[in-house]
């Protein structure tokens, strides 16, 4: 896949984050009513890559069950302990390594 599909924006922002490698956990918040596509899956098994090769360790999922569900199964192909939740505070307190 080509990450420039991405948009120079949220893409460039994500992988300057990450290249620091001072980050450990990341929380995702997901609010859309439209079902994934080919595309969102490959977008999130090729950021959950990155992010595993870049020191990330826990990867918060906050969605509905569906989408949790389909989130998680892109990530889960690499090293991350990917988990989801309903609420937003308690993934950042367990990305944070605090829960």
């Amino acid at each position: 896949m080509d990450p420039s599909r991405f948009g120079g924006g949220p893409w460039e922002a994500y992988k300057d984050a990450l290249d620091d490698r001072s980050i450990t956990g990341i929380v995702t918040v997901v609010e859309t009513d439209e079902p994934f596509d080919a595309w969102a899956f490959e977008m999130w098994e090729v950021a959950g890559q990155r992010a595993a090769v870049t020191g990330v360790r826990r990867w918060a999922i906050v969605a509905d069950q569906l989408e949790r569900l389909s989130t998680q199964s892109q990530l889960d192909a690499t090293d991350l302990d990917v988990r989801g939740f309903e609420d937003r505070d308690e993934a950042l307190d367990w990305a944070r390594g605090d829960g």
